[in-house]
């Protein structure tokens, strides 16, 4: 087993820096840099929460951390880049926002703090809007679709029976490579490939035998879409207690049903929000209007603009890995929902 606990894929890409620059013999100051710009670049992806501890820390100089990863709206280059992609290429969700007129548009200026932020002009507000809307909708139509999260369950289960018993470089797991960048670059999506290889090696004995053999087999599996069962799914409304209810509906559903063994059945809380859970992410954005250089929050103006009345879902949902107790599983589940929400669950896995 390994300690992720402090694991991000933020970290990961400033881990990523150090390696590209010690395996590739880069001279920084060859090209006008120092350790601190090297300092400035990680910054950039994974921001300190505290200005002064920053390495561009002048107030002027603020607005530097809100292209890459914007921590108060969420409004980066980062997202731009993976919405326009994935709406594109999937088809499933309205890309008309203009990105290139909102970079186009955009402004460093004084705000009210004494900081210089990004600011944008009033007439880009709905395109702002459906920005932040297309995030909620790729997230309910393609990231937490259910044939998605049937697949993701079936990966980290083939993943995690092939763990110990493949090692990349220095490593002693597939787990241990994100300590190692060298080991790391390996894990591409040739490693369904490689453990369906490794399952098919001569010597093979004991339990690394029986583990990479689940492991291909939940691969062939998913391939040929024998996916686990999705049990349904059930809306939470914002007066639930959400705090720990995937944990919770499991320890019911196993009491109900004494058949039911806990790695039979998958719990998962799920949510789809705009980036900034239950708030408006256009109330952390600042607005101008046009030939004004005094830029106010959109808190001040919202009332003249029509927005979501929610801008965060969230639901439970049910998967079964056992075909044989899949029934019992969806009763299980059933039960626990009328019982605790009052309401009966929906086979469609709408979010």
């Amino acid at each position: 087993e390994v300690d992720d606990s402090g694991w991000t894929h933020e970290k990961a890409s400033m881990d990523m820096i150090d390696r590209i620059i010690k395996d590739n013999r880069i001279d920084i100051k060859l090209y006008g840099f120092n350790e601190n710009d090297i300092k400035f670049v990680k910054e950039l992806i994974h921001p300190k929460k505290h200005l002064k501890d920053r390495q561009r820390s002048e107030p002027h100089k603020r607005f530097l951390y809100d292209i890459v990863a914007n921590v108060h709206s969420g409004f980066d280059v980062d997202k731009i880049d993976y919405f326009r992609r994935d709406a594109k290429f999937t088809g499933r969700c309205n890309s008309d926002f203009s990105t290139n007129r909102l970079m186009d548009s955009a402004q460093v200026m004084l705000v009210k703090n004494g900081q210089h932020r990004i600011c944008y002009p009033m007439k880009c507000i709905d395109d702002m809007r459906r920005f932040f809307q297309t995030r909620k909708e790729l997230h309910q139509s393609i990231y937490q679709h259910k044939v998605t999260m049937a697949l993701e369950i079936m990966f980290v289960d083939a993943l995690k029976r092939a763990n110990p018993h493949l090692r990349f470089g220095g490593s002693k797991s597939i787990a241990s490579c994100v300590h190692d960048m060298s080991a790391y670059t390996w894990l591409n999506d040739a490693i369904e490939d490689i453990i369906v290889y490794k399952s098919h090696e001569q010597g093979l004995i004991g339990k690394a035998r029986r583990d990479l053999q689940d492991a291909c087999r939940i691969i062939s599996n998913m391939k040929s879409r024998r996916l686990y069962s999705f049990l349904g799914s059930v809306t939470l409304e914002n007066d639930d207690d959400v705090d720990d209810v995937d944990v919770k509906a499991k320890e019911v559903m196993l009491q109900k049903e004494p058949e039911l063994r806990s790695n039979d059945i998958v719990v998962k809380l799920v949510y789809a929000h705009c980036g900034s859970r239950k708030k408006n992410p256009l109330d952390a954005m600042y607005f101008f209007e046009k030939g004004s250089s005094d830029p106010v929050k959109f808190t001040e103006v919202s009332s003249h603009y029509q927005m979501p009345h929610k801008f965060q879902e969230a639901a439970i949902r049910v998967y079964c890995r056992d075909e044989a107790k899949t029934e019992a599983a969806r009763r299980a589940f059933f039960a626990w929902s009328l019982e605790t929400l009052g309401r009966s669950p929906r086979r469609d896995g709408s979010l």
